[in-house]
């Protein structure tokens, strides 16, 4: 659980710097753990996409948990 908290404060802070701006280096901070974030994350969904859609859980909830939590979510389907 506590993993889960970390990635949704780092969606947050850098979620932050699209809509509010942060100043300096903490502005290419937080833009780089997007990318990365999005990057990886959807990397992984479609890695696994044919795994989440023989899951018992509906598809939409899974995929939606797949893109913002990436292998902990994931990690059930291995």
């Amino acid at each position: 659980m506590p993993a889960r908290i970390l990635i949704l404060a780092l969606w947050a802070f850098s979620l932050g710097r699209l809509f509010v701006g942060y100043p300096g280096v903490l502005g290419t901070v937080a833009i780089w753990i997007f990318g990365l974030l999005v990057v990886s994350h959807v990397a992984e969904t479609l890695f696994v996409l044919g795994r989440i859609r023989q899951a018992p859980e509906p598809f939409l909830p899974s995929l939606i948990k797949s893109l913002v939590f990436g292998h902990l979510h994931n990690r059930q389907y291995f």
